[in-house]
C-alpha cells in the first residue's frame, strides 16, 4: 500500500525535528581554524597530510574557464565496465572487466582496442579451470582477452569484491601499460628501464585515470596481511601493483600528465587525524570529502551571492600524502625506480556549486612537485570540468567500456551447466543498468 497523507505528515514532522537541531552554524564554527592544520597534519608522530606551498582556497569562473583553449593536443582516459561478481550455485565466483583508452580528439584505432579479463574463485581445491598463462588476441589482433583464477583458501570473506578488484585493477593496469608503449613506440614493459628521462613538460599528452592513481583498497587488503584476505599471496595480485608503479614511472620520467578523477571520494585519514587526542576537534563529518565540502562551499558563498556563486568552481591548493611504505608493505617485492617521495599522492579538491559535489584530483608527487606540470594540470582539469563537468574524454572511455544488464545475462546464459545464484532482492528489484 502507499503511503497515506497522515504517514507523510508524521515523516515530515520527524525531519524538522531533525533539522531543529542541526545548523550550518554548528558544523562550520571550527572551519577556518582546520586550514591552519592542514599546513602539515600528523597523527600518532606521523606526517599524513602536508601542504604544498601555503593552505589557500581559489575560485575561477567556469564560463570563462570553458571559452579558453584547451591546455594539451590529446587527451587520453582509461577506463573499464565490469559484470561485478556473480556468484554461482555451485559456489564459483567470476568477474569480468573490459578495459578501453578513449581519446579526445577521438581516435578509432585506440577506441578499437580492447582488454578483457575474467577473475575466478572457489572455495573447493578440486575446481579446476583452463586459465591462461598467455594472452589470447581477437578482431584482427587488436584485442585480447586472459583468464586467471585466483587459489582457493586465500579468501574468506570479502570475496565479491576482492575477485571483482583484481579484475578491474589488472584489465585496466595491463591496457594502459600495453597502449602508452605502443603510443610512444616502445615495444614492452623492460624497454621503461631504458627510457631517457625528459627535462621538460609534453603538452601534447594528457592521461586521465578512473578513480585513484593506485589500487589503494587492494594496497591495503595486501598491506594487512589479514589470514581471512591472503591476497597478498596471489601473483597477480602482485603484478597489478607493479603495474601501477611503471605507469607512474613512465610518466614522471616522459613529464606526461597523469591524474586520478576521483569522483566518489571515500578517504577519511584527515578526519581521523583531526579528531585524534592531537587536535580534538568536534567535526560531525565522517568523510574527508565532506570536510572539504563545508570548506569550499563556504568560500563560494561569501563571493557573493548563492545564485552567483554557482557560476564558479573553487578548489583548494595542492596537498601530499605519503603512501610508498604501505605500497612496500603490501608487495614488498615491487621495483622502484625514483626517489620516494616522488610516489607520494598528491592530490587537490575541487567543489562544483551546481552539481554540489567535490572531486579529488590525485597524481603522483614525482610530477607535480614541478610547479610548471602542477598549475598545467590544475588548469586542464577545471577547463575539463568547466566544460563538460566530468571530464569529456573519461565520459567517452565510460560509454565505450561499460557492460550492460543485457549483455551481462548474454554471459551468465553462456553458463549452460551451472546457475547463478538468485537471491530474493534479484527478483524484487530485477536488474538496472546505472
Amino acid at each position: 500500500m502507499p503511503l497515506e497523507q497522515v504517514h507523510i505528515k508524521a515523516i515530515l514532522d520527524i525531519t524538522s525535528n531533525i533539522e531543529l537541531y542541526l545548523s550550518d552554524e554548528s558544523n562550520n564554527k571550527e572551519l577556518p581554524n582546520i586550514l591552519k592544520y592542514l599546513q602539515e597534519l600528523k597523527h600518532n608522530d606521523k606526517t599524513i597530510l602536508k601542504s604544498i606551498g601555503s593552505v589557500n582556497l581559489f575560485e575561477i569562473n567556469k564560463f570563462k574557464m570553458s571559452q579558453s583553449k584547451d591546455v594539451v593536443k590529446s587527451t587520453y582516459s582509461c577506463d573499464s565496465g565490469s559484470t561485478n561478481s556473480i556468484l554461482f550455485d555451485n559456489g564459483l565466483f567470476v568477474s569480468f572487466c573490459h578495459a578501453v583508452i578513449a581519446t579526445t580528439p577521438t581516435n578509432l584505432e585506440i577506441h578499437k582496442k580492447r582488454t578483457i579479463v575474467s577473475v575466478a574463485y572457489s572455495e573447493s581445491k578440486s575446481t579446476r579451470i583452463r586459465t591462461n598463462t598467455e594472452w589470447n588476441f581477437f578482431d584482427d589482433d587488436t584485442s585480447r582477452w586472459k583468464l586467471i583464477q585466483i587459489e582457493s583458501g586465500l579468501l574468506k570473506k570479502g570475496i565479491d569484491r576482492v575477485v571483482h578488484d583484481i579484475a578491474l585493477y589488472f584489465a585496466e593496469s595491463e591496457h594502459i601499460l600495453l597502449n602508452i608503449f605502443n603510443l610512444n613506440g616502445f615495444k614492452n614493459i623492460s624497454d621503461l628501464k631504458n627510457i631517457k628521462e625528459l627535462e621538460n613538460l609534453n603538452e601534447d599528452e594528457f592521461f586521465i585515470m578512473d578513480g585513484p592513481i593506485i589500487p589503494k583498497q587492494l594496497i591495503y587488503l595486501m598491506a594487512l596481511k589479514n589470514e581471512s584476505i591472503r591476497i597478498y599471496e596471489d601473483e597477480v595480485a602482485e603484478k597489478i601493483i607493479q603495474n601501477y608503479i611503471d605507469i607512474i614511472d613512465y610518466h614522471i620520467k616522459r613529464k606526461i600528465p597523469i591524474i586520478g578523477f576521483v569522483k566518489n571520494p571515500e578517504d577519511s585519514y584527515i578526519l581521523k587525524a583531526l579528531k585524534s587526542k592531537e587536535y580534538e576537534l568536534d567535526l560531525p563529518w565522517t568523510r574527508d570529502s565532506q570536510l572539504f565540502k563545508a570548506i569550499l562551499s563556504n568560500h563560494t558563498k561569501d563571493s557573493e551571492n548563492l545564485r552567483f556563486s554557482k557560476n564558479f568552481i573553487s578548489y583548494t591548493n595542492w596537498f601530499i600524502h605519503p603512501y610508498k611504505s604501505t605500497i612496500e608493505k603490501a608487495s614488498p617485492i615491487t621495483e622502484f625506480s625514483m626517489p620516494d617521495e616522488d610516489y607520494f599522492i598528491a592530490f587537490f579538491i575541487i567543489y562544483v556549486p551546481d552539481m554540489d559535489v567535490v572531486f579529488k584530483i590525485e597524481s603522483p608527487y614525482g610530477l607535480i612537485k614541478n610547479e610548471k606540470i602542477r598549475n598545467h594540470i590544475t588548469k586542464k582539469v577545471l577547463y575539463d570540468i568547466s566544460l563538460n563537468g566530468i571530464p569529456i574524454t573519461l565520459t567517452k572511455a565510460d560509454s565505450i567500456a561499460k557492460i550492460r544488464i543485457s549483455e551481462k545475462q548474454q554471459i551468465i546464459d553462456r553458463f549452460k551447466n551451472i546457475k547463478s545464484d538468485t537471491i530474493y532482492n534479484d527478483i524484487r528489484w530485477g536488474n538496472i543498468d546505472e
